[in-house]
């Protein structure tokens, strides 16, 4: 496929970074919804904030606004952690 970059998949014995895919849609959502998980947001998100922030993450369209347009740092990594997976 001409002009489409794969982002890289990283994985750790504890972690997997990968691009987001359409399955992550429903618990996506419940995480953006819980107020404990988006404590330090603006606001939790509903179901269409929520599926609105995964599709600009997935058309790779989640730039860090402050950043210059060259800057290689410009590229966010959306990510939340399900209350359940906190460990003290």
């Amino acid at each position: 496929m001409t002009g489409v970059s794969v982002a890289p998949q990283l994985e750790t014995p504890r972690l997997t970074l990968r691009q987001s895919h359409d399955c992550d849609a429903e618990p996506f959502a419940a995480m953006n919804a819980d107020p404990e998980v988006m404590r330090h947001f603006p606001a939790p998100l509903d179901r269409a904030g929520s599926d609105a922030l995964l599709a600009r993450d997935t058309a790779g369209d989640f730039d860090h606004p402050n950043l210059p347009l060259d800057s290689g740092l410009r590229r966010h990594v959306l990510y939340r952690l399900k209350r359940e997976e906190w460990t003290a």
